[in-house]
């Protein structure tokens, strides 16, 4: 078993980087490996519930709970880009990591950048 992240950094409508990145996460998971999809800078847009792509963050709500995948979101892109807009993220099944702790996971799994 194998210990990825993935991490999307584009904007949701301006290229296929979202659906990549989803694709591949919910690949590795599916073959048992554990997968850790964060969302940073620009990544943190799908969460927003009128960014234009509801295909996407409908995509995103449906992968919640998938076994072996946890989704992470980067606090100081979330404050930046958001500016708190969507505080709740942490009761929608997605866990909030500061820079150190991404940095941690980043230095202990496989990384994949979108």
């Amino acid at each position: 078993m194998m210990n990825a992240t993935v991490v999307l950094t584009k904007p949701p409508l301006s290229t296929s980087h979202f659906t990549e990145a989803l694709r591949v996460s919910l690949m590795l998971s599916a073959l048992g490996h554990r997968v850790n999809l964060v969302l940073i800078d620009e990544g943190v847009l799908i969460l927003l519930e009128k960014s234009g792509s509801s295909f996407g963050n409908e995509t995103l709500r449906n992968a919640e709970g998938v076994e072996g995948l946890e989704i992470l979101i980067h606090r100081g892109s979330l404050e930046r880009l958001l500016h708190g807009q969507d505080r709740d993220c942490g009761r929608k099944g997605y866990r909030i990591v500061d820079s150190a702790e991404l940095a941690r996971i980043l230095l202990s799994t496989k990384t994949l950048v979108f």
